[in-house]
């Protein structure tokens, strides 16, 4: 049996005592024949002071009643003495609850349930200012991951089975350091001894783990305690109790190569892999070499005009954002997969950072801070851009190694001019020859629809080489050769097709030259089944072409089968780049498409490996859902139809949907007002049961609330209008690099860019605002804790962060400011925690350079500049160096 210290006994019996005097109160005005209520402060702006005596939030004398006089007020106080009996078992049984378990344990409530996480969150924090106690105290946590500490402190911390462990920071811990656990009161950890002379708290893992690699801790006699960005309240008293009880001063200091990226090239949208891509800018362009922690190498290219679609972090999809640098540095020796829902994926670094959906905003996060259940944004609307009526062969031509040896049809003599010699003599009006070929090219190809079925032929049974196209189908298909020989002929009037049959079931077409194998690789189809992508032109066609390119595609590769069951079309590749196009062009179409992986089936050419299968993945691409995006593919579903199989629906919602506890007890009550009499139904009935509304039973009801009436409303129609899907992660994987470098892209104000087969919304590579807030809530606390601000907060810290003095003074690599941004700025100018020369003076000058930097920004003078130069010059004026 477990031990129990004496000091938690007695702690549990005074939480116990305080609740019960809580129950007690009701229970006699119940008695009394007195309509039950319940005080307690107000917890609104108004009635929320910062004390500037203690430096802190506080409440102030207004008070408020919670009373069964309503419905409303009965229910709530019904769910107060539920959560008063689960407390008091929890303490009696020595057990303890996230929040997050209290919010699930309430469905067995019945009308007392909780209907969202933040009703149960506020309850707790009720209880919390009520007793004066702490949910700690309530044996309630929260689910958030804890911060770390390295340094020489030793402490004592009670061990699960109620025994006490000596632990020492520095000498018996692995690189993460001491996890912070979320109970950090004196009878859980006891704070023994510490030679250190102050605390240094870092908001980001990158330069705590820079301070760690480089000694700091012992060559400065400090405590290093990484926050984790907004600290967590157990962080904030940890640092505290360091603070008062050790006299510790407190300072804080705030994609790989093959990835697909989307960019838009003559408001076309250009799927691109972002090594090549990137790389090719450099050598026309040159680069500029950085010094370490990443020894990379970046090349400005604003410009040259190069943009790609991003999505703000206030749900804004941008179309055309400004590309402002290329970056390029050495690959690590690990990646990691981020692989979402319905397979959506992206392979990056540790340290990269993709948007996911914080308090109805996107985020960037990490991928070490990442966790499965995260929910990563993604794109599955993309914008037509401009209409794509020809294709310049000359333009694409000119890049290829054959560019010297093309010809016209010019003659002078006996011979052709040659290309290069035609345009210096200033002719426009002539074919293109390969040389040795007698097959010409126009200068233009225009786009057409026999041209999107020969390009859906390629990428599903296609290859090039030197000898020209070849597509191989099977013979028991002739109407799918016919079909593609045709299209061949209407796009390439005078080419000649050869048809061979090199086995009893396969029928192929070869056709073109060195010319077209130059010129289909030149629109992107790639060259061999591992190699192909959908070809660019395709993404500047108007939707029925693009869907002819991809009946073609289904016919060539893919099946169309209805079932009793539901409809389905499938599209196969082993290439991850055509994989993830399909999704991107699917996104453009408007069709909800997800993808699965499989191992291949082994063949001459794969051949079988011991787990039974080949060493290639399958990319299955899958569309559903007949009556809705299916229906112009209902011929080939009619073609493959079981028996007795009748049209349905069968399409998962949950590709665009949000979790239903983002809908609140608010904004339900708002939704509903404005839907009365509408005819639509009722809100809350449309998704009881379902744990996530989708997007098509979100706008029914957003349609008739006015924009204005709330900014969370407004977002979430944002991403309805804009078809911006939030996708669980479902597990992050740890892959080895594949080439020498990864990229990174910067864009200026959003900060964003597409990429990965998604394509999934990926963050750009801190003086900012927000490391400011960060530095007030350890110093001053936050008004969310109002009510527990003094026994959190450590009114001494001193910031020692970037700030817009330092990027000037230091000449640090910097971003454009966002709007977000400013606008935060502009909120710390009138919040009384920034209310002194010091900081107006900082938020001022970097609104007036409308610049920021990040705390790596100081790796530009090498590994070491931070340990050796920074922080001893911001930390020796304070006397603590």
């Amino acid at each position: 049996m477990s031990k129990k210290p004496k000091a938690d006994a007695a702690l549990s019996n005074k939480a116990v005592d305080a609740l019960y005097g809580i129950a007690e109160e009701i229970y006699e005005e119940l008695d009394g024949g007195q309509i039950p209520k319940m005080k307690i402060p107000l917890r609104t702006k108004a009635n929320i002071r910062f004390d500037s005596k203690h430096a802190v939030w506080k409440y102030g004398s207004l008070m408020g009643v919670r009373s069964a006089k309503k419905l409303k007020g009965a229910l709530m106080l019904l769910r107060t003495m539920h959560v008063l009996e689960f407390i008091r078992d929890m303490i009696r049984d020595s057990k303890s609850s996230t929040l997050r378990e209290m919010y699930y344990i309430s469905e067995g409530w019945d009308i007392a349930k909780f209907h969202a996480q933040e009703e149960s969150n506020l309850l707790a924090e009720d209880l919390e200012v009520i007793t004066q106690l702490l949910r700690e105290d309530f044996k309630l946590r929260p689910e958030e991951s804890g911060a770390s500490v390295i340094g020489n402190l030793t402490l004592e911390e009670i061990t699960r089975n109620g025994d006490r462990k000596r632990i020492n920071c520095r000498d018996d811990v692995g690189d993460a350091g001491y996890t912070i656990p979320y109970n950090v009161e004196k009878e859980k950890v006891k704070l023994v001894e510490s030679d250190a002379k102050f605390i240094l708290a870092i908001e980001t893992g990158g330069m705590f783990d820079r301070l760690v690699e480089n000694g700091f801790d012992e060559d400065a006699k400090c405590v290093l305690v990484h926050l984790k960005g907004q600290p967590s309240r157990s962080t904030r008293r940890l640092l505290k109790r360091l603070n008062e009880e050790l006299k510790l001063p407190v300072a804080t200091f705030s994609v790989d190569a093959n990835e697909r990226v989307l960019f838009l090239e003559n408001g076309v949208l250009k799927p691109t892999t972002i090594g090549p891509f990137v790389d090719r800018l450099m050598k026309l362009h040159g680069t500029i070499r950085y010094s370490e922690p990443i020894e990379h190498e970046k090349t400005s290219v604003a410009h040259l005009d190069v943009r790609v679609p991003a999505i703000g972090p206030d749900g804004l999809f941008v179309e055309n954002a400004l590309v402002s640098s290329v970056i390029r540095h050495e690959a690590p020796v690990e990646m990691f997969e981020i692989q979402a829902a319905y397979g959506f994926a992206a392979r990056v670094t540790g340290a990269h950072s993709v948007m996911v959906l914080g308090d109805f905003r996107f985020v960037p996060r990490s991928v070490l801070d990442l966790r499965p259940g995260d929910l990563i944004v993604a794109a599955m609307g993309l914008p037509r851009g401009e209409r794509l009526h020809e294709i310049d062969v000359l333009s694409l031509l000119r890049e290829t190694p054959i560019w010297t040896e093309l010809r016209t049809d010019i003659r002078i003599g006996s011979r052709r001019l040659p290309l290069p010699e035609a345009l210096a003599k200033g002719h426009t009006d002539f074919r293109i020859y390969g040389n040795h070929s007698d097959v010409p090219l126009s200068r233009r190809l225009a786009i057409s629809r026999p041209l999107a079925k020969l390009l859906g032929y390629f990428a599903a049974e296609g290859s090039s080489g030197k000898y020209g196209i070849t597509l191989s189908f099977g013979a028991h298909e002739p109407d799918v050769v016919e079909d593609a020989l045709r299209s061949i002929h209407d796009v390439f009037p005078n080419v000649h097709v050869t048809r061979s049959e090199p086995h009893p079931y396969e029928v192929q077409l070869r056709f073109g030259g060195i010319l077209f194998h130059q010129l289909f690789d030149a629109m992107g189809c790639g060259q061999g089944a591992h190699s192909k992508a959908v070809p660019w032109p395709v993404f500047g066609m108007d939707r029925e072409d693009q869907i002819a390119y991809l009946r073609a595609y289904i016919r060539g590769d893919g099946h169309a089968r209805r079932r009793s069951t539901g409809s389905e079309i499938t599209m196969a590749t082993v290439s991850r780049n055509l994989a993830s196009d399909l999704l991107a062009l699917c996104a453009q179409l408007g069709l909800n498409a997800a993808i699965q992986r499989r191992k291949s089936t082994p063949s001459e050419l794969a051949p079988e490996r011991d787990n039974k299968f080949s060493a290639h993945t399958v990319y299955d691409i899958c569309l559903r859902g007949e009556l809705t995006q299916l229906r112009e593919f209902r011929d080939m579903l009619e073609e493959n139809s079981d028996e007795g199989a009748h049209p349905q629906q069968r399409i998962n919602g949950k590709y665009l949907a949000i979790p239903r506890e983002i809908i609140t007890d608010d904004l339900r009550r708002i939704i509903r007002r404005f839907n009365q009499g509408k005819g639509v139904g009722q809100f809350g009935d449309i998704y009881w049961g379902c744990k996530r509304i989708t997007y098509p039973v979100l706008a029914r009801f957003l349609n008739n609330v006015p924009e204005g009436k709330s900014e969370r409303l407004d977002f979430l129609r944002r991403l309805v209008e804009q078809r911006i899907a939030v996708l669980p992660v479902r597990r992050i994987v740890k892959i080895p690099a594949t080439t020498k470098y990864v990229y990174d892209l910067e864009v200026p104000g959003i900060q964003t860019f597409l990429g990965g087969m998604g394509p999934v919304c990926l963050h750009n590579t801190d003086g900012d605002p927000w490391s400011f807030r960060i530095h007030a809530s350890v110093a001053y606390g936050a008004i969310k804790t109002a009510h527990i601000s003094e026994y959190l907060a450590t009114p001494t810290a001193e910031f020692v962060g970037i700030t817009a003095s330092d990027i000037l003074n230091y000449n640090l690599p910097t971003d454009a400011l966002t709007p977000r941004d400013i606008g935060a700025l502009n909120a710390e100018m009138t919040d009384p925690r920034f209310n002194d020369e010091f900081w107006r003076t900082e938020i001022q000058a970097m609104l007036q350079i409308n610049k920021k930097a990040e705390q790596q920004a100081l790796a530009k003078y090498g590994l070491d500049y931070v340990t050796d130069t920074y922080l001893p010059e911001k930390l020796g004026p304070l006397g603590l160096m």
